[in-house]
């Protein structure tokens, strides 16, 4: 919960190589930030290389809302925990708090590309001319299978679709194909399918 999630991913990827099992290379399954872990490990070292992933319920678009505060929810609690939350996700402590540095909010991207450097790079986000990084997409899109799973009535990944690499645009969510990640391949996920 409260760590840096650049720093872990590095040395899982440094453990992991030292496991001379592993050589031949792996499958793997994530649960919510377990899967977004994994997928960072997949773009950014893959050495021992995975060859499947499967996510459960992985906020891989990232999390717009606290969990339990539903679109259509706007109660006190909800509002009181979003201000919390985005004064944490945007500030430095957004480096020593986990959720903090998949929090997205799509009224304010501006915010998140200035501050944001997890989620923004294993997505290649980048606003930057350049600086999105090629090797993700090779070392994403030479896994065998990638499958993403999404629990039919979540109320902790807002909004649910992120499950599926789904976000916001004008204020509705938008599925994966439709979005410039997807027709732009970012990271290997049109070459996966």
């Amino acid at each position: 919960l409260f760590d840096d999630a650049n720093r872990q991913v590095e040395e899982v990827c440094g453990q992991l190589k030292g496991i001379p099992e592993l050589e031949g290379g792996f499958d793997a399954v994530g649960l919510s930030q377990g899967g977004l872990f994994l997928r960072a490990y997949a773009e950014r070292c893959n050495d021992p290389p995975m060859r499947r992933l499967v996510t459960l319920g992985t906020p891989h678009q990232g999390v717009a809302r606290p969990p339990g505060c539903s679109e259509d929810q706007d109660d006190l609690r909800c509002r009181a925990l979003e201000r919390i939350v985005e004064a944490a996700a945007y500030s430095r402590l957004a480096g020593r708090v986990i959720p903090a540095q998949y929090y997205k909010n799509p009224a304010d991207l501006q915010r998140y590309h200035r501050y944001n450097r997890f989620l923004q790079d294993i997505n290649n986000e980048w606003l930057e001319e350049g600086k999105r990084d090629a090797a993700y997409k090779e070392r994403l899109g030479s896994l065998d299978r990638f499958v993403m799973y999404r629990f039919a009535d979540d109320d902790i990944i807002i909004p649910s679709e992120s499950t599926w690499f789904g976000w916001y645009e004008d204020e509705k969510a938008v599925p994966l194909r439709e979005l410039p990640m997807f027709t732009e391949d970012w990271i290997g996920l049109a070459r996966l399918e």
